[in-house]
């Protein structure tokens, strides 16, 4: 089934048609800009056998909001056999909840969440619970969430992370990816031509980051490749915060001139 444009139960009174991704109602005032819109979380999608009857389905993301400061996330499942093929239930995750990871296992959807705690702004959570919901009928049911702590600059450990966005540069060329890793304090990555290397500090609030001076080695490259890599450099010298979204790290920086912007990376296994 298309998840672009599928059919969505769960959200509003009235069930939700996406058209490439996107459904916006009518405004909830007439002339007002506040309205109904929904739309498909494009980088989250996870295949496994919910049911275990050895096809998979496909567990997608839908992100609402109606006008208001909110984002809430809602799952959905995608089944290609008997269950969900027409009616499309949606299970809520929350309101600015943060997608670690996600997997199916034994069939359970199990994900790794970061959200807010009782002291926390809706901004920036910093909760760590493992979720984890099963196929009934059509309808996914969330069991008993575990804690896992609070969220911190180690939980960036263990992973290299590749940039896929820039701003709003998705196109990097081709060769080397672009990447960060963490390990104990310090960070170390490929900046496009050359490798780098600094300190990570951890701020005084979860999700809060430093990463100072950055260090790197000398080799010349094409002029598009070496301004390529002085911008991501800047901005990676700039970052104060992370966070993730759908599964992918988001780095957000301030410049000088107060404008903020993210590096968003996709996750990979370390190189040997």
């Amino acid at each position: 089934m298309d998840a672009a444009n599928a059919t969505y139960v769960g959200i509003y009174d009235e069930p939700v048609s996406l058209r490439d991704g996107i459904f916006e109602g009518q405004p909830f005032v007439e002339g007002g800009a506040s309205r109904p819109h929904v739309e498909l979380v494009r980088e989250f999608s996870v295949t496994g056998d919910l049911t275990g009857d050895g096809s998979d389905e496909t567990v997608v993301l839908l992100a609402e909001n109606s006008g208001g400061s909110g984002t809430f996330g809602y799952l959905a499942v995608l089944a290609g056999t008997s269950v969900g093929s027409t009616s499309l239930e949606t299970a809520p995750i929350g309101d600015r909840v943060q997608i670690q990871s996600a997997s199916i296992q034994e069939q359970e959807l199990l994900i790794q969440v970061i959200e807010a705690g009782p002291d926390d702004a809706a901004c920036c959570p910093s909760n760590k619970a493992l979720r984890r919901w099963t196929l009934e009928g059509a309808r996914l049911a969330e069991g008993e969430a575990e804690s896992a702590g609070t969220l911190s600059v180690a939980d960036l450990e263990g992973l290299e992370w590749h940039l896929e966005e820039m701003g709003a540069a998705t196109d990097f060329g081709e060769g080397v990816p672009i990447t960060v890793v963490f390990d104990t304090g310090r960070v170390a990555g490929h900046s496009g031509c050359n490798r780098y290397m600094g300190a990570a500090e951890a701020g005084g609030m979860p999700g809060e980051i430093s990463l100072g001076q950055l260090a790197g080695t000398m080799m010349a490259c094409p002029d598009p490749l070496m301004q390529l890599e002085r911008t991501y450099l800047g901005a990676l010298g700039q970052v104060t915060r992370f966070g993730f979204k759908a599964g992918r790290l988001v780095l957000t920086s301030i410049n000088e001139a107060g404008e903020v912007g993210n590096l968003v990376y996709s996750p990979h296994p370390l190189p040997e």
